[in-house]
């Protein structure tokens, strides 16, 4: 069956169970008008059905309805969020009957066929006014970058120059193991000449054999805490360069109080991807004017405080249940945006992603993240 999902304020959640249980479909298409709660916590309710429903090729096939009281949004990527977010079962897949599915229309309209009519009419058959959302509701202001300037940082070539400089951490882990074996033969050759191997020649291999020991160090030592230090530089280097060439750029890069961070879609946190950012760029958090500005590689983004509808810190582990097991953290922000639509802005920190880091990206989420709630709840 196909599954689609809404969520609504936290406290609708008992209405949805008592509507049911009396059958009272007036009730419950005043409910599904209610405004849209994204972020957590949330009543999520999803319904179930047959696709040839909605195709129209049946129309004997049964509809379930299932509410859930949310507390915890799923974690990662997941084929199913809404069975995979933790919190309680209220109803689980209630059958629906067939003069109950005009009263979800409201948030379903792919179930217009089935029942025969639109939300609309529904509405106004079931003498159900709908809720209005505020009036005065604040948006964010959102700017594709101009064609002259965009996309010159997220480009194929980029991408491969920052794998091979990743790659070679790896190559200066093996690198000293020849320059060792190097010092070994000086020092210490299999058939030494007569008279033995002169101090010159030893003092030389032993030097090479302490300097190749220092070099695996600090190179494994590095793989393990900065293994993208030379890729976050010239990706940074790259940005700077770049940028500066705007006109008028809603970020200055040079400012130290901006971040270098990268927008990483929630789709792309489980995959390996020669780039896994949608976009990347410099994020300042103006306290002054409560607002978010963001100045990317394909867009920018100016965001009031008072259009951010939640902002959370939320775990990620790549390469869960191997001995390469990383936290990662995003800071993501859900913020109401000018379609109307539900916007998702998972914020990374570009850099730091060593397996020993992971204290270092958890404060530097949490100090984003107060910063952030601090221009929420400003005055605008």
């Amino acid at each position: 069956m196909k599954r689609e999902s809404t969520t609504f304020k936290p406290e609708l959640g008992p209405g949805f169970v008592e509507a049911l249980r009396i059958g009272s479909v007036q009730s419950l298409a005043a409910l599904f008008t209610s405004p849209q709660k994204p972020g957590v916590p949330n009543t999520s309710v999803a319904v179930d059905y047959c696709p040839n429903l909605k195709e129209g090729r049946s129309t004997d096939c049964p509809i379930y309805l299932s509410v859930k009281q949310v507390k915890m949004a799923a974690k990662g990527v997941t084929m199913d969020s809404f069975e995979q977010a933790k919190g309680k079962m209220l109803v689980r897949q209630t059958l629906v009957n067939l003069d109950e599915v005009p009263a979800l229309l409201s948030r379903f309209n792919s179930l217009e066929k089935i029942a025969g009519t639109t939300a609309a009419e529904a509405l106004k058959e079931l003498k159900v006014e709908i809720q209005p959302s505020a009036p005065t509701q604040v948006v964010a202001e959102v700017k594709s970058v101009d064609q002259i300037y965009a996309g010159k940082v997220l480009t194929t070539k980029t991408g491969l120059i920052c794998t091979a400089l990743s790659l070679l951490g790896i190559v200066g882990v093996f690198g000293p193991i020849g320059l060792g074996a190097l010092g070994g033969f000086l020092a210490f050759p299999d058939h030494p000449p007569v008279g033995g191997v002169s101090a010159m020649a030893k003092l030389s291999g032993e030097f090479l054999i302490g300097l190749a020991i220092l070099i695996f160090i600090a190179n494994f030592i590095m793989l393990f805490m900065f293994p993208d230090v030379l890729s976050t530089r010239y990706l940074h280097q790259l940005a700077l360069r770049e940028f500066k060439r705007r006109p008028q750029p809603l970020v200055n890069p040079g400012d130290p109080a901006a971040l270098f961070v990268q927008i990483i879609p929630r789709s792309n946190w489980a995959k390996l991807k020669l780039i896994d950012a949608s976009d990347m760029g410099f994020l300042r958090v103006d306290s002054k004017r409560s607002e978010l500005l963001f100045e990317g590689d394909r867009e920018c983004y100016r965001i009031p405080g008072a259009a951010i509808t939640s902002c959370e810190i939320e775990l990620f582990i790549s390469g869960e249940g191997t001995h390469g097991a990383t936290k990662l953290y995003r800071v993501v922000l859900h913020v109401n945006h000018p379609s109307g639509n539900f916007w998702e802005v998972p914020v990374a920190q570009r850099g730091n992603s060593g397996k020993f880091r992971a204290k270092t990206r958890a404060k530097w989420a949490r100090e984003l993240q107060e910063q952030i709630r601090g221009v929420m709840s400003a005055p605008a």
